[in-house]
């Protein structure tokens, strides 16, 4: 989950509780007492707890993103290094090329498994929106 992803969830949660909270000091002043207000009293531990899981889940979501990325750049550092080390080798055999080219494959295909292309489709990864594929509404500026 990225900063801004996670932004998003906490700033809804936020307004989630204002609103919750709206509601019960509305309902307690405007109707004590009655049927309206007891169950919403009822129910306070469980639409509460909604958004705290919400919340929970983001949190845990942005963990395990910031850790995937800090494995992914540790290992583009190591075949970045392999690479320019070959560049600087006078005699370099099939089998060094082969490495390099190897570590630098696996390289992109962990940062393609972390990232995603601009305009990819939800369910389809690889597959991007074009000019062919796209709707009348689209937003995206054909090139």
């Amino acid at each position: 989950m990225t900063r801004r992803q996670l932004r998003i969830v906490v700033i809804l949660v936020v307004c989630a509780y204002a609103a919750l909270g709206i509601l019960g000091a509305t309902l307690r002043l405007a109707a004590p007492g009655t049927d309206i207000y007891d169950a919403y009293k009822e129910m306070v531990p469980f639409v509460f707890a909604i958004p705290a899981a919400l919340l929970g889940y983001a949190f845990q979501q942005r963990g395990s993103y910031l850790a995937s990325l800090r494995a992914l750049w540790s290992r583009l550092v190591q075949s970045v290094n392999l690479a320019v080390q070959y560049t600087y080798d006078d005699q370099t055999t099939q089998r060094q090329h082969a490495k390099v080219m190897t570590q630098l494959a696996v390289a992109i295909d962990e940062e393609r498994g972390v990232y995603r292309n601009v305009h990819e489709r939800d369910g389809n990864p690889g597959q991007t929106i074009t000019a062919a594929n796209m709707g009348p509404d689209s937003a995206v500026q054909q090139s």
